[in-house]
């Protein structure tokens, strides 16, 4: 039996059986977090000073960066101009090539790998 769980952040349904949905998911799931962080009053100054897009610092004062197109959360203003450009030539980043979930994916392969020998 195929069991359907929804994204906490898009709604959509998915199978958390087919692979490639897990990895959306843990990547949605960590862009979450992010969310929210900086839903904080003084996240961006304080716990949050790096864009989950790029890794690249994010601008004191989070009205200062924008807002992602994909998901609603902010990214540098540097990550909100490509973002732009890319939902005009239908080029979107996936979720899986962003800055913060790359970053812990390879934290969890290196993990997974150390385990292994």
């Amino acid at each position: 039996m195929k069991e359907n769980k929804q994204c906490p952040l898009c709604n959509s349904e998915f199978n958390i059986e087919d692979k490639s949905n897990v990895i959306k998911t843990l990547a949605y799931s960590i862009l979450l977090l992010f969310k929210k962080m900086q839903d904080r009053e003084d996240s961006v100054d304080n716990l949050l000073p790096c864009c989950p897009r790029c890794g690249g610092w994010m601008i004191p004062g989070i009205h200062r960066n924008a807002l992602s197109r994909s998901l609603p959360l902010m990214i540098c203003p540097i990550c909100g101009v490509d973002e732009a450009v890319r939902v005009y030539s239908g080029n979107i980043l996936p979720f899986d090539s962003w800055w913060a979930v790359r970053e812990i994916l390879n934290e969890i392969e290196t993990t997974k790998k150390e385990c292994d020998n």
